[in-house]
């Protein structure tokens, strides 16, 4: 992908996540690369330009609806 494609996606990913997350944050999953050492299933939550950075690059995808909820969980109890 050359470089004005992908800002353009980086962009329209941002409009995408802008409609869905009011809040200006997201939570995402991290997906194993089989070249990279990264580590499936690890969930974090990040600003929307940084969510639609790590989609449009492909290492990371939104958590589901299951995910989120455990991932709230934990974070009330610590």
């Amino acid at each position: 992908m050359n470089t004005p494609n992908y800002f353009a996606a980086i962009r329209q990913q941002r409009t995408a996540l802008d409609s869905q997350f009011s809040d200006g944050a997201c939570l995402v999953t991290s997906i194993r690369l089989p070249g990279r050492q990264s580590t499936a299933g690890v969930i974090c939550e990040v600003s929307l330009d940084i969510a639609a950075r790590l989609l449009v690059e492909g290492t990371h995808r939104l958590a589901s609806p299951e995910e989120s909820r455990a991932f709230r969980s934990e974070q009330e109890f610590k």
